[in-house]
């Protein structure tokens, strides 16, 4: 099953919208993210968390199974990935809306996410940016065109960092806070691979 979740970060747009949302199996949106669907001429099936943000009186259509969960011991993005679990088999989950207006939010949705299974495919979208999650599970491989920017940014220790394709190729490094890291690195050919053996890595590719 492959799920979009809009959440309520910088709007994804209707572009975005339209050529992720139709093929998904299943979206979702969270709480003020149901407000990117409007005149995009798209609904999303569910929407699900606390809905503090959609104001006092939200037009929802009634086509949208609506999930309220006020409770706030869990933030609205891991509400909606515990739905995701109740639908039985997942191979991917593409999140929009997840970047942009507050830097909390954001570090807390890379580390929500990082904890989701290791063999999902996990990746965040938006206008300008797409962030993809690398596990020993589930590496990255991707055309990207020549001369983009890509960063690997490591959320935990991680260790035998492969890569193929980019101007400063990695040779089983070992990448964290106390390692290697890698900025603003840049395409040379257009399909890029991404390894590592152990630990948690997103890839972010300006787009």
């Amino acid at each position: 099953m492959n799920i979009v979740v809009v959440l309520a970060g910088l709007p994804p747009g209707n572009a975005v919208l339209k050529q992720f949302c139709p093929r998904a199996d299943k979206v979702i949106a969270v709480d003020g993210g149901y407000l990117a669907f409007q005149g995009s001429g798209l609904l999303p099936d569910v929407l699900i968390g606390d809905l503090d943000s959609l104001g006092a009186d939200p037009a929802i259509d009634g086509s949208v199974q609506v999930e309220s969960r006020p409770s706030q011991d869990e933030t609205d993005l891991q509400k909606a990935l515990t739905y995701c679990r109740s639908l039985g088999d997942i191979e991917s989950i593409i999140v929009l809306g997840g970047t942009g207006l507050r830097t909390d939010h954001l570090l807390n949705n890379l580390l929500i996410l990082a904890g989701m299974p290791a063999s999902l495919e996990i990746c965040m979208i938006s206008a300008s940016e797409a962030i993809y999650r690398v596990t020993p599970e589930f590496s990255f491989a991707k055309r990207i065109s020549m001369g983009k920017a890509l960063s690997i940014i490591p959320i935990t220790d991680c260790t035998s960092v492969n890569t193929s394709g980019l101007e400063w190729d990695l040779d089983h490094a070992k990448m964290g806070v106390s390692h290697r890291l890698s900025q603003s690195n840049r395409v040379q050919v257009d399909e890029v691979t991404i390894q590592c053996g152990s630990g948690i890595l997103y890839v972010i590719v300006n787009q």
